[in-house]
């Protein structure tokens, strides 16, 4: 929540293309730290839930994060000159995936072990701190502080999450079955995370082709208006779901992953109404952009569509074998062409509502598939 707020206070106190070009490189970082880690925290977390093996990893998160650390390096460049952004600033990129990349591989054993608030902190850290720079900063904010504030946050948050896991107590060491089971899970979980990612960043990247940075800055304000709250929500909740999951995943039947379907649904369909109008005023009241109320109806919409997701996605996560939670990565992949699609036959309506209207076609797709594989894995050998 302090990122949300933070980061309105940077998107009212900067031009609409700096913020667009901010928008785009926040939304960049979790695509490439998914890429590098390649599933590894995802996996570790519901390994060491299920079998309560806690192992010391300070070590092997830094090896794992070497690879986003490299990509990062690639991404960092790359930005730097198609946005024309400066060195320091793909420095600074690269900075935060090292950083964020430590921290959420080992927020993944600190969760199983059932170190809430470090593993929360480890988690989600980074952007507490940048929201809480960017409000405390606010009255010295430029185009690039916010980029600066999330490498800085990234950092230290990282190095306590390496003290941390260095006092990590070991009371079993993993057996090689255990460490095959954590290497095929975190391909599999890595392909459905890249695919999520993307579909994050791949609609502002289409708003800036399509138009220009300034239209990818209005469309970022909206989406931190009438999106971000839900997502706020979505992260607490999927913080806890996965492990919770992981460890009842043999008694969890189809009554249970249905009743929980349904209970969330309406949760998540009712909040969506509720911030329908909270939305349509709010990118107003806040940022002066008049939307009309079609293109607020996808956000809320897509909100909630993203709120709901994350109980299928622990549920799927939690459940499937590893070979199903393969294929569930591979058809997660028709999202992409189908956010695609989707935007060029909204374009007509308007860059924007062709963006979200993409959006939400991709992540209703994508629970779909969720919730099918959801009821494939129940009944069927979990390992």
């Amino acid at each position: 929540m302090a990122l949300l707020v933070g980061e309105v206070v940077l998107a009212t106190a900067v031009q609409p293309e700096s913020f667009g070009s901010y928008a785009l490189i926040r939304n960049a970082l979790p695509l490439v730290v998914a890429l590098g880690l390649l599933g590894f925290d995802q996996a570790l977390t519901r390994e060491a839930a299920a079998a309560a093996y806690f192992p010391r990893f300070g070590l092997r998160a830094l090896w794992v994060s070497a690879r986003a650390v490299t990509l990062g390096a690639i991404t960092g460049l790359i930005l730097w000159s198609y946005l024309d952004l400066g060195l320091s600033y793909a420095a600074a990129l690269v900075a935060a995936t090292l950083g964020v990349a430590v921290s959420t591989v080992v927020s993944g054993v600190l969760r199983a072990a059932s170190y809430d608030s470090r593993a929360a902190f480890a988690q989600q850290g980074h952007r507490l701190l940048t929201g809480l720079g960017l409000v405390c900063f606010s009255g010295l904010l430029t185009a690039n502080t916010g980029g600066y504030l999330l490498a800085g946050s990234a950092l230290v948050v990282a190095t306590l999450s390496l003290f941390w896991s260095a006092k990590l107590l070991s009371p079993n060491l993993t057996s090689p079955i255990q460490q095959s089971t954590v290497g095929r899970l975190g391909y599999a979980f890595a392909l459905g995370m890249l695919t999520l990612a993307a579909t994050d960043w791949v609609d502002q990247l289409l708003v800036a082709q399509q138009a220009d940075l300034a239209a990818t800055g209005i469309y970022s304000q909206a989406k931190l208006v009438a999106v971000y709250p839900m997502l706020s929500l979505g992260s607490v909740l999927g913080f806890l779901a996965l492990p919770w999951v992981a460890a009842r995943r043999d008694e969890i039947s189809a009554q249970i992953a249905a009743k929980l379907l349904f209970v969330t649904g309406g949760l998540a369909a009712g909040l969506g109404l509720l911030a329908f109008p909270i939305a349509l005023g709010g990118v107003k009241l806040i940022f002066d952009i008049q939307l009309d109320a079609w293109t607020v109806s996808f956000f809320s919409i897509y909100g909630a569509v993203r709120l709901f997701y994350v109980v299928p996605s622990a549920l799927s996560g939690g459940l499937c074998s590893p070979p199903q939670l393969g294929a569930f990565g591979v058809c997660t992949l028709i999202t992409l062409p189908a956010q695609i699609g989707a935007f060029l036959l909204f374009l007509p309506a308007g860059t924007l509502t062709a963006a979200i209207a993409g959006s939400l076609l991709g992540i209703t797709i994508r629970t779909a598939l969720a919730i099918l594989f959801t009821f494939k894995a129940i009944g069927a050998p979990r390992s």
